[in-house]
């Protein structure tokens, strides 16, 4: 059965293929315009991009067997994407890109096919001449390289006998972090605004090719209303209005670096790049620089953000930064970071970080 489906399959790519592509009569425009656009918004989550080896080994001719490994690969392929996926999807909590594709619809829709302004609703498939259908996808490519939009966007057209007229326009935009795919996932995990400013300038950029393509080769040079309409916030666990203390020592904002022998360091440790901040922590371990006082500030200040927002047991890299700055405190005795110790060692975050809090504790203690 499954072989059967597959050849089935094939043969309608095959015939989708060859058939010629259904024109979009523009010529309709010059007498009635689009009034309205239909978002379905369904589909309105962020996926990470799913494996296809089943249907490379149908379609190379591998058979049931090519197709039933393949499946099970996919399984395993696409488990572990989603796991890997997830504590970003986290942290962008309640993030919608729907609502920002809306707002990009309603504004950039103009020019000779559009009713200025445009009604947009929400929902379900509807009937209708000339109300564009559109069901949006929201991909991150394996790796976290980049984000991937696409709009898949229909209409029935004006006259009877045409055909429904169907196109997909896309939209890209690049991780700005180099590195390792595990460097660049935190990047977005760390800095999830960063991702969704990606993300809206693919929808952007899919938005305005699908203006582009209904009001044909005299429109293609206008410009676009980019960013002249609201773009959806997301509510960040730590903003940058948490940066304003200059109070050494506080646990409401960054530690000040005045009076530090390593400002530098300092503000390495205070950093929202995961990678940064542990790369810092590691190296006032290794050249024993904790006992300064901004150190000391800066690492209490780390330890008390990640404890109130959260740890994922998965971010293996923030959870080696955060243990290398309870560590620094238990070696330069800091009294002052026993609260901390004790709520995070007493805490469910990641049993590493519980261990490194507690030998830290001990050694302020004067235990061994």
């Amino acid at each position: 059965m499954t072989r059967i489906l597959s050849i089935l399959l094939f043969s309608l790519v095959l015939s989708a293929c060859v058939s010629p592509p259904v024109e979009l009569n523009r010529s309709t425009f010059d007498s009635r315009k689009i009034e309205s656009i239909r978002l379905m918004d369904r589909d309105a989550k962020i996926q990470y991009q799913r494996s296809d080896s089943s249907t490379a080994a149908a379609t190379a001719g591998a058979g049931l067997l090519g197709a039933l490994v393949g499946s099970a690969i996919d399984a395993g392929v696409n488990t572990k994407r989603s796991k890997s996926l997830a504590p970003l999807l986290g942290a962008m909590a309640d993030y919608n890109p729907n609502l920002y594709l809306k707002s990009a619809l309603e504004n950039e829709a103009t020019g000779v096919a559009f009713q200025h302004p445009v009604k947009v609703t929400t929902g379900s498939m509807t009937e209708g001449k000339l109300i564009p259908r559109v069901i949006p996808s929201y991909t991150i490519a394996p790796g976290f390289d980049n984000v991937y939009v696409s709009l898949s966007v229909s209409v029935e057209q004006l006259i009877d006998n045409e055909k429904d007229y169907q196109s997909l326009y896309t939209g890209n935009a690049f991780n700005d972090r180099e590195g390792t795919d595990e460097e660049k996932r935190q990047n977005w995990i760390d800095s999830p605004h960063k991702l969704i400013a990606k993300l809206q300038s693919a929808i952007s950029d899919a938005v305005q090719r699908f203006v582009a393509d209904f009001n044909g080769d005299a429109y293609i040079e206008a410009e676009p209303a980019v960013g002249e309409y609201p773009v959806h916030a997301l509510p960040l666990k730590y903003t940058a209005a948490d940066d304003s203390s200059e109070t050494v020592g506080s646990q409401q904002g960054r530690p000040s670096i005045m009076g530090s022998a390593y400002p530098a360091l300092v503000e390495q440790l205070n950093s929202a790049d995961t990678m940064t901040m542990r790369a810092a922590a590691i190296q006032v371990g290794q050249n024993k620089s904790y006992d300064d006082e901004g150190i000391i500030a800066a690492c209490i200040s780390v330890l008390e953000k990640n404890l109130a927002s959260g740890v994922g047991i998965k971010d293996k890299y923030l959870i080696d930064g955060l243990a290398w700055c309870a560590l620094n405190l238990g070696n330069a005795g800091s009294m002052e970071s026993k609260p901390v110790l004790g709520r995070i060692s007493a805490s469910d975050l990641p049993r590493k970080l519980r261990k490194h809090a507690m030998h830290a504790l001990k050694q302020i203690n004067g235990g061994n």
